[in-house]
């Protein structure tokens, strides 16, 4: 329930952050130790955008509680995304770059609240789908498991990365 506002908090200490190193008389030390400060923030910022892109993160159903799924969270989040992994690496970049080329312009108009909201209702949108898959295929046939959470895993991944991507690139002028 709080990630919106965190997610916010730590992209001001970005800001604050990416400002003092702008600065041209910055010490070598005070210039790497602001910089490990930024990754920092930015890794903890990308913990709460990736916890908006996974469907059951934005649900009071997060582990099938309540559809008597009980699991399910660990099943999508670990054992389906490692299953798919190393090639779901790739697939994540490749798909990654073809969202970020068409939407940059778009991602760039809006404000971080409008990029997190949509985030997580894109994600409150496959709970569902989610859901079905899982009361269909058991869980331990894991190759076919896998397979049919593929692309949903895919889209929920590069919908988080291209959000993060937008939010940081506004930090560090990235291009």
């Amino acid at each position: 329930g709080r990630a919106y506002w965190r997610i916010r908090e730590l992209e001001k200490r970005l800001a604050a952050t990416a400002s003092l190193l702008k600065q041209k008389d910055i010490l070598k030390e005070e210039k790497h130790r602001l910089q490990s400060e930024w990754l920092i923030v930015a890794g903890t910022m990308g913990h709460y955008v990736a916890d908006l892109s996974q469907p059951l993160h934005v649900t009071e159903n997060y582990d099938g509680q309540l559809t008597e799924q009980k699991g399910v969270h660990a099943h999508f989040e670990d054992t389906i995304v490692d299953g798919l992994w190393p090639s779901l690496e790739m697939q994540v970049y490749k798909d990654s770059e073809k969202l970020w080329e068409k939407e940059a312009n778009i991602l760039a108009g809006k404000t971080t609240l409008q990029l997190i909201r949509e985030l997580a209702a894109s994600s409150t949108k496959e709970i569902d789908e989610l859901l079905k898959r899982d009361k269909k295929l058991p869980r331990e046939d894991l190759k076919k498991a896998t397979e049919a959470f593929r692309a949903q895993a895919i889209r929920r991944l590069v919908a988080g990365t291209v959000t993060l991507a937008e939010i940081w690139r506004r930090q560090s002028n990235w291009t």
